[in-house]
């Protein structure tokens, strides 16, 4: 599709419907559209009596015109008759506006959209949305095969499967392109669940993103539903599948996937902003048995010189594993106390996990609390508490859907942090995860003997849940009639029984959003109490958790490659919560489960330090893998990714800033930035972190002391971070080029800038965040072949953004090395520092290396003062240093100008790379992600301006 959004007119066609039911097939009367003040609207009724309840005979179907370039189309029973239970919306407080009557902000004439009222005979098409396009004819979605009963709803749409990517639904440990295998099922249901191939992990987020490159062409399908449910992708269909609720599609169109994955964090909510502090790295473990060993982790630390911001204690510290506690003797309340107040004193925090589940026992005042204010998950038999097994024993669950839950959790926390002041929350376990299935009749005080140490959990169900009746409910909540799960994984399975109840609807129509009630209910609680942005990290999510938590991918492996839970699939899931907005996201660095290496920890953390949140965590078995136990080497690689991400922290969150306010995903594959080049489509290691940064990973281990990575350039001039130097490729075209390094020095992995941008950095990192943003902002400006840059910075505290006037610069750089200037501006301009003797450097780049003659010169302006002898550095062809004045605010707003005289002649194209021993060039990468072919352009020696022998000559290769 070639033609703009602006001129694109949306034919809603009804066609006749033919909804197969479990036994028979029902007919519909012919349908007429009526229009309303919102959009249309019809009616689907059955033409022969239907005796079975579970069916809905007759339907009402809307077609809501939310904008020009968004709608929503509801499909619902008009009535029910007698013992019909109405199906499940999903509220409000979940999905804001979803249960509001229909309206939109576009009038119902000289809109974009039409409704046709073209009806072909037979076939099994409801509804048709299609672009009005002679050279597009294919229909963007379609309900085909429509069953609407009580416990199975389904609809099947068709889709380009020769040009269409599908990305975006999830949470899988799976391919970031849905389709990039024919004939898969993925599920959706939050579950204990790893990281399992294919299978339903923590996440509900039933969005389904397609992009068509070939024409230009990218809209998504967000299905508005908390059942458990399914895709199925065969051929050039999906199938969609729900064990209940109705159908309420939003259908978002732009004519860039950018603009897309916008419009759907719009419908989300925006996403929150972590306080600063969270942006530095993290340090956990299962295991650490005292207080002693945590404070030797910080120690380690501090004594290699590696920055550490944040301490984190997993269920370690708990008596007997009851959350809101403290082990009287491996972690005495005052002496954890005392050691969080140390942390704080050297600009250090702390987190602790929690999990939901509350230790059923009469001595234990959270239980007994809880009970007096009636908070928790109840039975639908008996009313009373619905028990299941975690970590503590015989556990209940607070109901998160419930304000007086809510109210009731937050003192929890407000009490528990009087003990021990916690800096933020880690929310596990929350999809719900259970040891045993549905729930369990013991009577309060049951005692509890299980060795964590020692379980054996394959006969956990046997020996502990069985004799303990554990049972589920013989309900067709447990058993539908359809399980919709991969794997015929069962509903139940390590959760509550489907029947529970809860506040806003019983287990098997909430258990989605379970999670997320908990992220607001926290979020709330820490907001009120320390009037800071919190920082939440959750396991658990569904379409919206952004707006209150971080997220991490769970309990990872150390490994490499792909379909192995590890490294690798750790980017597809990582680029995966960013298109669902949560855009503060990472993984367990070094992996959680497994005995990790040297080399894996340095090429994660090489890796890690580019997700938006970075944490070391492993699981109690094998030996640590903080990086002080590794060799000098390693930690001198480590300490070096990191202080890379210190540098970039103003960068980073100023990309958490614009997310917020909806300028799209932080971290992004490449084909989201890039989407009409159909070679980014390809390589799914590869990812942009803001607009400005290309990261290419190392992701195997290395076979030899020699590696190389090959490296895909978009059209553009691209610079190398770290050095600021021009990598001097065609710009015109994209390009592959093979880099070589040492791997046995473990080496700089490849991180790229496009030009045309302006990248603001702290420039001296040291051991906390604080300590690092004390030195100011500087700026790395770099240009591109239309002679411009261009950049922002935020700069807030870590108090609720809408409470106070955060400092917004922009800068617009425009010219060559010839003349130019680099301009600032900021509706809340800084003052500067008065002594003018705190300075930060500017760095200024060029796409074109013009040689100067040995007698050039270069005049620099700062606000028309000219600073050429007092601050410039390193004036070469490629561009000049610069200092700047500071702003109080660790910001500056200045108009910089230079003028330089003594070129010398220019013989060598503009675009030619200049001699060197560092690496070889290949491009233009044709055909999808499987069996590209890689076809030899050309072959360059590149010129980097760096410390030598990090990259090697390498021969022509033939493939990537």
């Amino acid at each position: 599709m070639t033609q703009t959004m602006a001129s694109m007119k949306l034919i809603v066609t009804l066609l006749v419907a033919h909804i197969v039911a479990s036994a028979s097939a029902v007919s519909y009367s012919r349908p007429f559209w009526s229009q309303t003040s919102y959009g249309a609207k019809t009616y689907l009724n059955a033409t022969s009596a239907v005796s079975d309840l579970n069916v809905f005979t007759n339907l009402t179907v809307e077609a809501i015109y939310v904008s020009n370039t968004s709608m929503r189309l509801r499909v619902y029973p008009t009535s029910l008759k007698a013992g019909q239970e109405a199906p499940y919306v999903v509220p409000d407080v979940v999905l804001p506006g979803n249960t509001a009557p229909a309206s939109a902000t576009t009038a119902a004439t000289g809109t974009v959209y039409n409704l046709g009222q073209h009806i072909p005979a037979g076939g099994g098409k409801v509804l048709e949305v299609v672009p009005n396009s002679d050279d597009d004819p294919t229909a963007y979605l379609t309900l085909e095969n429509l069953v609407f009963n009580r416990q199975l709803v389904s609809f099947t749409t068709s889709f380009r499967g020769t040009t269409d990517k599908l990305y975006g639904y999830g949470e899988h440990d799976y391919h970031y392109f849905l389709n990039t295998e024919d004939n898969v099922t993925l599920s959706l249901w939050n579950t204990d669940n790893g990281t399992p191939w294919k299978n339903p992990m923590y996440g509900v987020h039933p969005i389904v993103f397609h992009s068509d490159p070939t024409n230009n062409r990218h809209f998504g399908v967000f299905w508005a539903n908390s059942h458990a449910q399914n895709i199925h992708i065969e051929g050039d269909a999906i199938t969609y599948t729900a064990v209940g609720g109705i159908i309420d599609l939003y259908l978002i169109f732009d004519t860039t996937p950018m603009g897309v994955v916008q419009q759907y964090h719009a419908l989300v909510g925006p996403s929150a902003v972590p306080p600063y502090w969270a942006l530095g790295t993290h340090q956990c473990r299962w295991g650490y048995t005292n207080l002693s060993v945590v404070e030797a982790v910080v120690a380690g630390y501090e004594a290699a010189g590696i920055p550490l911001e944040v301490m984190w204690n997993d269920i370690d510290y708990m008596d007997q594993f009851r959350v809101f506690t403290t082990d009287p003797t491996r972690y005495p309340q005052a002496a954890l106390k005392a050691f969080v107040e140390g942390l704080h004193a050297k600009n250090m925090r702390y987190i602790q996990i929690t999990d939901p589940g509350v230790a059923q026992a009469t001595d234990y005042s959270v239980y007994t609390s809880g009970v007096a204010a009636g908070v928790y998950v109840n039975t639908s038999t008996d009313g009373k508490p619905l028990i299941n097994a975690v970590w503590p024993g015989w556990t209940v669950f607070p109901d998160f859907t419930a304000d007086k839950a809510a109210q009731w959790w937050a003192q929890q926390i407000a009490q528990y942090r009087a003990l021990v002041p916690i800096d933020g929350m880690w929310l596990d376990m929350n999809e719900l995860g259970t040891f045993c299935a549905g729930q369990c009749d013991v009577a309060v005080g049951t005692p509890w003997s299980v060795d964590w140490k020692t379980v054996d959990w394959s006969r956990f169900t046997v020996d502990i849940c069985m004799p303990n009746n554990c049972t589920v409910v013989n309900s067709s909540l447990n058993y539908p009639p359809e399980n919709p799960l991969f794997n015929g994984y069962q509903l139940y399975n390590k959760t509550l029984d489907m029947t529970g109840v809860t506040s806003l609807g019983r287990y098997y129509e909430t258990k989605a959003f379970y999670g997320l009630m908990e992220e607001r209910a926290s979020y709330e609680a820490l907001l009120a109490q320390t009037g800071e942005r919190p920082f939440l990290l959750s396991r658990a999510s569904y379409a919206g958790s952004g707006r209150y938590t971080a997220h991490w991918t769970g309990d990872n492996t150390a490994t490499w490659g792909p379909k192995e839970g590890g490294l690798y699939d750790s980017v597809q899931g990582v680029l995966a919560a960013n298109l669902w907005g949560i855009p503060m996201v990472g993984a367990d660095i070094g992996g959680f489960g497994g005995t990790t290496s040297e080399e894996l920890v340095v090429r994660w953390y090489q890796l890690g330090v580019f997700y938006t949140f970075t944490r070391n965590h492993h699981d109690l078995q094998g030996p640590g893998q903080e990086p002080y136990v590794f060799s000098e080497l390693a930690q001198s690689a480590i300490r070096d990714a990191i202080f890379t991400r210190y540098r970039l922290l103003p960068y980073l969150f100023t990309y958490l800033m614009l997310a917020n306010q909806n300028q799209g995903p932080v971290l992004r594959h490449l084909s989201l930035q890039f989407p009409t080049d159909s070679n980014t489509y390809a390589d799914l290691m590869q990812f942009m972190v803001g607009d400005a940064l290309l990261v290419s990973p190392v992701y195997e281990q290395a076979t030899s002391d020699y590696m190389a990575r090959g490296v895909y350039f978009p059209a553009g001039a691209w610079y190398h971070l770290e050095r600021t130097t021009l990598l001097g490729l065609p710009t015109d075209k994209g390009i592959t080029v093979i880099f070589g390094f040492n791997s046995t020095l473990y080496g700089i992995v490849p991180v790229f800038v496009r030009g045309g941008n302006v990248i603001p950095f702290h420039p001296t990192p040291a051991m906390t965040v604080t300590a690092t943003k004390a030195s100011g902002i500087g700026l790395k400006v770099f240009f591109d072949r239309n002679e411009s840059s261009i950049g922002q910075v935020q700069i807030a505290t870590d108090a609720p953004l809408e409470s106070q006037n955060v400092t917004v610069v922009n800068f617009l750089g425009v010219g060559t090395l010839r003349t130019g200037s680099l301009v600032t501006m900021s509706a809340t301009a800084p003052k500067l520092n008065p002594t003018l003797t705190t300075r930060v450097p500017v760095y200024v780049r060029f796409p074109i290396c013009d040689e100067l003659t040995p007698n050039a010169t270069i005049n620099v302006t700062i606000d028309g003062v000219d600073v050429t002898e007092s601050s410039l550095s390193n004036f070469t062809c490629s561009g000049f240093d610069v200092l700047l004045p500071l702003g109080q605010d660790g910001s500056t707003v200045f108009h910089l100008q230079w003028t330089t005289s003594g070129f010398a002649p220019t013989e060598a194209p503009a675009d030619a790379p200049t001699s060197s021993n560092t690496g070889a060039i290949v491009g233009g990468v044709l055909g999808g992600a499987a069996g590209a072919v890689v076809i030899a352009v050309a072959v360059y020696f590149l010129k980097f301006r760096h410390v030598a022998n990090d990259y090697n000559e390498v021969p022509m290769r033939q493939e990537v």
